[in-house]
Protein backbone atom coordinates (compact mmCIF):
# COMPACT_ATOMS: atom_id res chain seq x y z
CA UNK A 1 0.00 0.00 0.00
CA UNK A 2 1.18 3.50 -0.77
CA UNK A 3 -0.56 6.69 0.26
CA UNK A 4 -1.24 8.97 -2.71
CA UNK A 5 -3.00 11.71 -0.73
CA UNK A 6 -3.98 12.40 2.88
CA UNK A 7 -5.86 15.06 4.85
CA UNK A 8 -7.82 15.11 8.12
CA UNK A 9 -10.86 13.36 6.63
CA UNK A 10 -9.53 10.90 4.08
CA UNK A 11 -6.63 9.10 2.46
CA UNK A 12 -6.26 7.89 -1.10
CA UNK A 13 -4.23 4.70 -1.24
CA UNK A 14 -2.86 2.53 -4.01
CA UNK A 15 -3.32 -1.07 -2.89
CA UNK A 16 -1.98 -4.28 -4.35
CA UNK A 17 -4.65 -6.97 -4.24
CA UNK A 18 -4.05 -10.70 -4.53
CA UNK A 19 -7.15 -12.81 -4.93
CA UNK A 20 -7.97 -16.14 -6.63
CA UNK A 21 -4.53 -16.37 -8.20
CA UNK A 22 -4.69 -12.86 -9.64
CA UNK A 23 -2.74 -9.79 -8.64
CA UNK A 24 -3.73 -6.23 -9.45
CA UNK A 25 -3.67 -2.66 -8.13
CA UNK A 26 -6.59 -0.49 -7.19
CA UNK A 27 -7.14 2.89 -5.62
CA UNK A 28 -9.07 3.12 -2.40
CA UNK A 29 -10.43 6.11 -0.51
CA UNK A 30 -10.16 5.57 3.24
CA UNK A 31 -12.34 7.71 5.50
CA UNK A 32 -13.18 7.92 9.17
CA UNK A 33 -16.10 5.69 10.13
CA UNK A 34 -19.47 7.39 10.38
CA UNK A 35 -22.65 7.06 12.39
CA UNK A 36 -26.08 7.07 10.77
CA UNK A 37 -29.11 7.76 12.94
CA UNK A 38 -32.80 7.22 12.18
CA UNK A 39 -34.67 9.44 14.69
CA UNK A 40 -38.17 8.22 15.56
CA UNK A 41 -40.87 10.47 17.04
CA UNK A 42 -43.61 8.05 18.06
CA UNK A 43 -44.14 4.91 15.97
CA UNK A 44 -45.11 6.59 12.72
CA UNK A 45 -43.06 9.80 12.55
CA UNK A 46 -39.40 10.14 11.63
CA UNK A 47 -37.03 13.10 11.56
CA UNK A 48 -35.43 13.95 8.22
CA UNK A 49 -33.03 16.68 7.22
CA UNK A 50 -33.03 18.73 4.05
CA UNK A 51 -29.36 19.46 3.56
CA UNK A 52 -27.38 21.15 0.81
CA UNK A 53 -24.72 18.84 -0.64
CA UNK A 54 -22.11 20.86 -2.50
CA UNK A 55 -20.55 17.83 -4.19
CA UNK A 56 -23.86 17.16 -5.95
CA UNK A 57 -24.85 20.85 -6.13
CA UNK A 58 -28.31 20.22 -4.70
CA UNK A 59 -30.39 19.70 -1.58
CA UNK A 60 -30.99 16.13 -0.39
CA UNK A 61 -33.36 14.62 2.13
CA UNK A 62 -31.34 12.57 4.59
CA UNK A 63 -31.21 11.21 8.09
CA UNK A 64 -28.57 12.60 10.49
CA UNK A 65 -25.05 11.25 10.06
CA UNK A 66 -21.50 12.26 10.80
CA UNK A 67 -17.94 11.23 11.49
CA UNK A 68 -16.80 9.42 14.59
CA UNK A 69 -14.05 11.45 16.25
CA UNK A 70 -10.75 9.84 17.33
CA UNK A 71 -11.30 7.78 20.48
CA UNK A 72 -15.07 8.33 20.43
CA UNK A 73 -17.46 5.41 20.84
CA UNK A 74 -19.96 5.09 17.97
CA UNK A 75 -23.04 5.37 20.24
CA UNK A 76 -21.69 8.61 21.75
CA UNK A 77 -20.94 9.95 18.26
CA UNK A 78 -24.49 9.06 17.17
CA UNK A 79 -26.04 10.94 20.12
CA UNK A 80 -23.74 13.92 19.52
CA UNK A 81 -24.48 14.11 15.78
CA UNK A 82 -28.21 13.74 16.33
CA UNK A 83 -28.32 16.67 18.74
CA UNK A 84 -25.93 18.86 16.74
CA UNK A 85 -27.89 18.46 13.51
CA UNK A 86 -31.51 18.18 14.70
CA UNK A 87 -31.68 19.58 18.23
CA UNK A 88 -32.97 16.24 19.55
CA UNK A 89 -31.29 14.15 22.26
CA UNK A 90 -32.00 10.43 22.23
CA UNK A 91 -33.61 8.86 25.29
CA UNK A 92 -32.76 5.48 23.79
CA UNK A 93 -30.18 4.66 21.12
CA UNK A 94 -30.41 1.17 19.58
CA UNK A 95 -27.56 -0.23 17.49
CA UNK A 96 -28.83 -1.91 14.32
CA UNK A 97 -25.79 -2.82 12.23
CA UNK A 98 -22.35 -1.90 10.94
CA UNK A 99 -22.64 -1.44 7.17
CA UNK A 100 -20.08 -1.07 4.38
CA UNK A 101 -20.60 2.05 2.29
CA UNK A 102 -19.51 1.64 -1.35
CA UNK A 103 -16.95 -1.13 -0.60
CA UNK A 104 -15.60 -1.22 -4.16
CA UNK A 105 -13.80 2.11 -3.76
CA UNK A 106 -14.34 3.31 -0.19
CA UNK A 107 -13.07 1.90 3.11
CA UNK A 108 -15.65 3.25 5.53
CA UNK A 109 -18.03 1.64 8.00
CA UNK A 110 -21.39 3.21 8.78
CA UNK A 111 -22.65 2.40 12.29
CA UNK A 112 -26.45 2.46 12.03
CA UNK A 113 -28.62 3.40 15.04
CA UNK A 114 -32.30 4.01 15.68
CA UNK A 115 -32.93 6.85 18.15
CA UNK A 116 -36.17 6.90 20.14
CA UNK A 117 -37.64 8.69 23.17
CA UNK A 118 -36.35 11.97 21.74
CA UNK A 119 -36.04 15.05 23.94
CA UNK A 120 -35.37 18.67 23.10
CA UNK A 121 -31.68 19.55 22.96
CA UNK A 122 -29.59 22.22 21.30
CA UNK A 123 -28.53 22.36 17.65
CA UNK A 124 -24.91 23.18 16.88
CA UNK A 125 -24.33 23.12 13.13
CA UNK A 126 -20.88 23.09 11.56
CA UNK A 127 -20.11 26.16 9.45
CA UNK A 128 -20.57 24.20 6.22
CA UNK A 129 -23.94 22.71 7.23
CA UNK A 130 -27.20 24.13 5.94
CA UNK A 131 -29.85 21.82 7.43
CA UNK A 132 -33.61 22.16 7.74
CA UNK A 133 -35.19 19.65 10.16
CA UNK A 134 -38.44 18.00 9.03
CA UNK A 135 -40.90 15.70 10.76
CA UNK A 136 -42.59 13.32 8.34
CA UNK A 137 -44.77 10.26 8.67
CA UNK A 138 -43.22 6.92 7.81
CA UNK A 139 -45.77 6.61 5.00
CA UNK A 140 -44.70 10.00 3.61
CA UNK A 141 -41.00 9.05 3.81
CA UNK A 142 -41.69 5.83 1.90
CA UNK A 143 -43.58 7.82 -0.72
CA UNK A 144 -40.60 10.22 -0.98
CA UNK A 145 -38.37 7.22 -1.68
CA UNK A 146 -40.80 5.91 -4.29
CA UNK A 147 -40.98 9.37 -5.92
CA UNK A 148 -37.16 9.65 -5.90
CA UNK A 149 -37.24 12.66 -3.59
CA UNK A 150 -35.06 10.69 -1.15
CA UNK A 151 -32.03 9.43 -3.08
CA UNK A 152 -29.46 9.15 -0.29
CA UNK A 153 -28.59 5.44 0.07
CA UNK A 154 -28.19 5.43 3.86
CA UNK A 155 -31.58 7.10 4.26
CA UNK A 156 -33.31 4.76 1.82
CA UNK A 157 -31.81 1.76 3.65
CA UNK A 158 -32.67 3.01 7.14
CA UNK A 159 -36.26 4.05 6.34
CA UNK A 160 -36.89 0.80 4.44
CA UNK A 161 -35.45 -1.24 7.31
CA UNK A 162 -37.62 0.57 9.86
CA UNK A 163 -40.74 0.17 7.70
CA UNK A 164 -40.13 -3.58 7.57
CA UNK A 165 -39.41 -3.65 11.29
CA UNK A 166 -42.76 -2.05 12.10
CA UNK A 167 -44.66 -4.25 9.65
CA UNK A 168 -43.03 -7.58 10.53
CA UNK A 169 -41.37 -7.23 13.95
CA UNK A 170 -40.91 -11.00 14.26
CA UNK A 171 -38.46 -10.90 11.33
CA UNK A 172 -36.53 -7.76 12.29
CA UNK A 173 -35.30 -7.71 15.84
CA UNK A 174 -33.32 -4.90 17.45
Amino acid sequence: MSIVYRNRWLTVEKIRVRNAGKSYYLYCVGKRDIVVILPILGKDTIVLERQYRGVLGRYLYEIPAGYIEDGEQPAKAAARELEEETGYRPGKMTFVSKLAESPGTLRLWAHFYIATELKAGERSLDRNENIKVLRVSLKEALQMIKNRQIVDLKTVAAVSYYANLTRRPDQFRL
